[in-house]
């Protein structure tokens, strides 16, 4: 979670990211992926979201896990049973990569609100992504902005990632 403006409308405060686990990210995202396929959720999709809310204050690395945005998704029993394994199983997975020693940790750049092409690099390869910031935030970016991405992740950032063809043209002057 965290807000790259000063628009905190969903949380959070201005231009503040919480504290982050790439591995963790990774670990919830697989584990909804892995777990899909024991529940009847197809009409489901399973994505990375940008970061883009709070809550930004707490001193805990924070992933954010949802079922759906509304009162349907949250009363259907096999989606909520799905949520609730792979949080479960979340834990187990991350505390599997914090024994790996080949796993590359990076933050993102560029997309939309979903991010498909840093989802594939993280389901193909041994790379973890924390924060991705969306094309449409990047002319926020500052130094502060960039030296919370190192240092409230929990493990050393490698590198960064441009999604190149995300990233609207006027704005590949900033990154």
């Amino acid at each position: 979670t965290g807000n790259w403006s000063g628009d905190v409308r969903y949380g959070g405060a201005k231009k503040e990211l919480c504290h982050a686990s790439a591995l963790l990210l990774k670990a919830g995202y697989l584990s909804f992926k892995n777990h899909r396929k024991t529940h009847i959720t197809n009409h489901y999709s399973i994505d990375i979201e940008s970061t883009h809310h709070g809550p930004t204050s707490l001193d805990v690395p924070l992933l954010f896990m949802e079922l759906g945005s509304s009162p349907k998704e949250w009363s259907t029993t096999d989606a909520g049973l799905l949520v609730a394994n792979s949080i479960i199983n979340a834990i187990c997975e991350y505390l599997d990569f914090l024994k790996k020693e080949n796993q590359e940790i990076a933050v993102g750049f560029g997309g939309t609100h979903y991010f498909a092409q840093f989802q594939k690099l993280i389901e193909q390869n041994e790379i973890a992504i924390s924060y991705i910031c969306p094309k449409y935030y990047i002319k926020y970016l500052d130094e502060d902005l960039i030296n919370q991405m190192l240092t409230k992740n929990v493990e050393k950032i490698d590198y960064f990632i441009i999604d190149w063809k995300g990233t609207n043209s006027n704005r590949k002057s900033y990154v």
